[in-house]
């Protein structure tokens, strides 16, 4: 009987223990594949940063080349709206919005389009364009008139100009 009661005590003994280390792996294994993901999710987040860091790297390299041009450009069209206030006075046009595109760069010069809307009657938005011609430097690339938005007083111009840097 004693020894039932040993075997049985082993046996109880042994269940536990099973049962304890069956506990401890589980226990491990969770803990495992929480690291193991929480590792992976900080990987893929590393990864991510280090590809945005690249990108912000590239878009302040184009930053850096955006304003050295921009000093440039900034003269450049202070100088082209002085000319068009000209010619606007000249001509005895009013100057409206004024849309700049971007520089379109050909063999030996660059090109700058622009169009202008100006108010005035046909003569005076003529003159305009003409004294805009006389400068070399614009190329009068189409016009659109419309007396709509002035109900028959006067009209309004659009005109498309190209202006060349040599």
């Amino acid at each position: 009987m004693h020894i039932q009661n040993i075997v049985k005590s082993l046996n109880h003994r042994w269940a536990i223990y099973t049962i304890l280390a069956g506990l401890v792996f589980i226990v491990l294994s969770v803990t495992g594949i929480i690291y193991y993901s929480r590792t992976s999710d900080l990987e893929i987040q590393k990864l991510a940063l280090k590809q945005e860091i690249e990108t912000l790297k590239k878009k302040k390299i184009e930053l850096e080349k955006a304003k050295k041009s921009l000093n440039v450009e900034d003269k450049k069209l202070s100088m082209i709206l002085t000319e068009l206030l000209s010619a606007s006075k000249k001509s005895g046009v009013n100057l409206g919005e004024t849309e700049v595109g971007d520089f379109n760069d050909k063999e030996n010069f660059r090109v700058l389009p622009i169009t202008i809307s100006v108010k005035g009657d046909f003569n005076q938005i003529g003159r305009f364009v003409n004294i805009l011609e006389k400068n070399p430097r614009f190329q009068t690339k189409g016009i659109n008139l419309s007396t709509k938005e002035t109900k028959g007083i006067g009209i309004i111009g659009q005109i498309h100009v190209d202006y060349v840097f040599l």
